[in-house]
């Protein structure tokens, strides 16, 4: 951004008087009158360097427009525009970019309503190739599925601005129903028969673990490991093996279907959806030494 002409004339004199300095002459610039050579010369340089910013400013601009013109949206565009995204926000004319004048930042940061975002490329069930935005909110303890409404308004931004011949997709679907029946080989000594510890320190802690991973061990949009979860759980104080018995999971109305390693949530989150849908058995067993 340029600079003020008074500021590059103060930035010069100030250089003025410091290598004047440097060589033993002292320069006042307080008493120069207004005719003084000095400051004309500062005055005029200062002028034109202040029209070199701005052009400088101006071309920077211009080239920024003719990028963003030009370079193809990519799936982490439409990702970041998604997450940018700010509900019942008017957008300037012409553009991309929400109008938040005489908005406050905690206005601004609440309408941003879209926590997790991430584009997968798909072919739909009549052959076309379409770029699938899976969306979830966020309740301040797990994700959430956004409303009709919300969806409405966001496929109302993205139809404004997305890439011409780009079949976008926009949704936000409930979580990925799993199932998962464990055997938990426990310490005696730390935990109890229904996974609460003995100190007090925690209940049902294994229950809770297991359903932590689905949280905190997987990115949005990402790939669920079966071993990955396993390893979460061993790492669980009080637990000498956990060995998972059966793994299944399901999208929409389509039935379960077993996971024998590796499993992508079509919603891009897992969830059980009832508490049944977590069997544990839990057997006694000294530490393996």
């Amino acid at each position: 951004m340029a600079r003020t002409i008074s500021e590059i004339q103060a930035y010069i004199t100030n250089v003025y008087v410091t290598e004047m300095a440097s060589v033993g002459y002292s320069v006042t610039p307080d008493t120069w009158s207004k005719v003084n050579l000095q400051r004309l010369f500062i005055f005029v340089v200062a002028v034109c360097t202040w029209s070199l910013e701005s052009i400088f400013d101006l071309h920077r601009t211009n080239v920024e427009a003719d990028i963003k013109a030009l370079k193809p949206p990519s799936k982490e565009w439409y990702a970041n525009k998604a997450l940018s995204f700010q509900y019942g926000f008017p957008l300037f004319s012409d553009s991309d970019e929400f109008n938040n004048t005489g908005y406050t930042d905690e206005q601004i940061t609440a309408s941003q309503i879209v926590k997790y975002a991430a584009v997968v490329r798909q072919t739909n069930a009549y052959g076309r190739i379409i770029l699938k935005l899976k969306m979830a909110g966020y309740d301040g303890q797990d994700l959430q599925q956004l409303s009709d409404v919300q969806i409405a308004a966001i496929n109302e931004y993205f139809s404004r601005i997305e890439a011409a011949g780009d079949n976008l997709a926009v949704t936000s679907e409930a979580p990925d129903k799993i199932k998962m029946k464990w055997r938990i080989h426990y310490n005696p000594l730390i935990l109890d028969s229904n996974g609460n510890r003995l100190d007090g320190q925690g209940s049902d802690v294994v229950r809770t673990a297991i359903k932590q991973f689905l949280v905190d061990g997987m990115q949005f949009s990402g790939i669920y490991a079966l071993t990955y979860h396993v390893d979460y759980l061993q790492k669980i104080e009080g637990i000498v093996i956990p060995e998972v018995l059966e793994c299944s999971a399901s999208y929409g109305n389509f039935p379960f279907t077993t996971i024998s390693q590796l499993y992508e949530p079509d919603a891009g989150w897992l969830r059980f959806a009832d508490e049944t849908d977590l069997i544990i058995e839990y057997v006694p067993q000294s530490a393996i030494q």
